[in-house]
């Protein structure tokens, strides 16, 4: 896609919050549009039918603060469940913990993944890689009831 200029906007209850760059991707899976833009401040930056999600310059500030608090005391063999977390940050933060034996990341759309490794790669860094990380692409709910693994901790 050929990098176009633009002001994309989230409206939500009588506000809205924009950022200006150049649209890297514009794309419709079948669960949502999928933008990814670059902005001089925030850098690259994924919205999600028309939310904004993450951006590089202050993911770190979600993902960190999400997971850390979350396994300060987890013992071995922990077992780490994420849904959605398409991005990678959540699994980025998961993998510094050698006491986590399993992450079973359940993302729903795998243009998700595949966008945010391709224009976003810095957010989920060397997670992707981690052979302690298994990616399933299904509906989170659906998944969990199929399962009979107890996990000690779930991210939403």
């Amino acid at each position: 896609m050929t990098h176009i200029p633009a002001w994309i906007d989230e409206y939500h209850k009588g506000s809205r919050f924009g950022l200006n760059g150049d649209v890297l991707i514009k794309q419709k899976s079948q669960y949502q549009e999928i933008i990814v833009i670059e902005n001089e401040y925030y850098g690259r930056a994924l919205m999600l039918d028309g939310c904004w999600m993450t951006s590089l310059k202050d993911e770190k500030y979600y993902h960190e603060c999400l997971v850390h608090p979350a396994l300060s005391s987890i013992d071995e063999k922990s077992n780490v469940l994420i849904i959605g977390g398409g991005d990678g940050g959540t699994a980025r933060e998961c993998v510094k913990y050698s006491q986590i034996s399993k992450i079973d990341l359940v993302e729903i759309d795998k243009e998700v993944i595949k966008i945010c490794k391709k224009f976003l790669k810095e957010i989920g860094g060397e997670a992707w890689n981690d052979k302690r990380l298994e990616i399933h692409v299904d509906d989170g709910v659906k998944w969990v009831k199929k399962q009979e693994i107890i996990f000690t901790t779930l991210f939403l």
